[in-house]
């Protein structure tokens, strides 16, 4: 929970870096301007050091949650892939971090910095429900009547992670490509990757359209997950927080377009996308886990089963 929680964090910090162009304020990398702690009278290299440094540093927390994982492999096997997806998404992060800035990558290629970030962050989200799973199992607050109604969760849970990180991926072009700006006239953040060529009105526009009408494909995949877990009466509590933080997304949504991309609202969105994601995937998590239960019990009451049903024709055949 507290590394999600400090992944969050650090894509909020990401975010701020991007809304004040303070991306390449740092030329170099891993050092910045050359030193370990550089000059910080300029603004912008204090906000993009201090990413890096807060980065560093949650980077830290992550790989020993990884590594705390990983020593539960033997009881738990699905640690074992839990921990070397932590690593390798970790590994790509600073990479790609490191490539945009040693590169000058176009803008658009921050959107990978952002989306692995949310699967970055689902990932802990995964830990965090399989340890309130087991949490449930040791005190027996679950039972095989439970596991089947939240089994029924698990196919819209899945569809709405989805949409949800495609509609991650839709934004993050949205605001990489410069389409965003462009809608306002302004070309500040493609120009601080040496883009001078702003997106024509009509891309942006048709962007936009794009992105709000998957914005609705979301809105109709939570109304089919937020009644199955009404009508099942399982998961009520995230499935209700998803319905406001979606409907708070959209809001945030038209302000953004209102107050042509505020650095403080634009961040709010992308914070709401997080958490979005991050209530999505704790659904299909528990749902998954609950699923897995039920699909075994099933199996092994259909082989106490067969193997009754075996002994009975036995003992007749041995009758007759």
């Amino acid at each position: 929970l507290v590394t999600a929680i400090v992944v969050l964090m650090m894509m909020i910090f990401g975010a701020v870096v991007v809304g004040t162009q303070a991306g390449f304020a740092c030329p170099d990398w891993p050092l910045c301007h050359g030193k370990l702690i550089p000059s910080l009278d300029d603004p912008l290299v204090l906000i993009e050091w201090g990413h890096r440094l807060t980065s560093a540093a949650g980077g830290l927390l992550i790989l020993i949650t990884a590594w705390t994982a990983w020593r539960k492999r033997k009881e738990a096997p699905l640690m074992k892939k839990l921990a070397i997806f932590i690593v390798a998404s970790l590994a790509l992060q600073g990479l790609a971090g490191a490539a945009i800035v040693k590169f000058k990558l176009p803008g658009y290629m921050t959107t990978i910095d952002l989306t692995n970030g949310m699967i970055l962050v689902s990932l802990f989200v995964i830990l965090l429900a399989y340890s309130v799973r087991g949490k449930e199992l040791q005190t027996r607050r679950t039972n095989e009547e439970r596991d089947s109604k939240m089994n029924a969760l698990f196919f819209p849970a899945v569809t709405m992670v989805g949409v949800t990180l495609f509609q991650v991926v839709v934004g993050g072009l949205f605001r990489h490509t410069g389409a965003g700006e462009a809608l306002f006239g302004r070309n500040d953040y493609l120009r601080s990757h040496d883009q001078y060529t702003m997106p024509s009105d009509a891309f942006a526009n048709a962007f936009l359209m794009f992105h709000i009408m998957v914005g609705v494909m979301v809105t109709a995949v939570l109304i089919w997950l937020l009644a199955q877990a009404i009508r099942k009466r399982v998961l009520l509590a995230p499935a209700v927080a998803l319905l406001v933080v979606v409907l708070i997304q959209m809001v945030l949504g038209f302000v953004t377009l209102g107050t042509e991309l505020s650095l403080v609202v634009v961040t709010a969105h992308m914070v709401g996308a997080a958490l979005t994601t991050v209530f999505s995937v704790y659904i299909g998590a528990r749902a998954r886990f609950a699923r897995t239960v039920h699909l075994t019990a099933g199996a092994v009451a259909g082989g106490k089963g067969r193997s009754h049903s075996a002994s009975s024709s036995t003992v007749s055949l041995g009758t007759n």
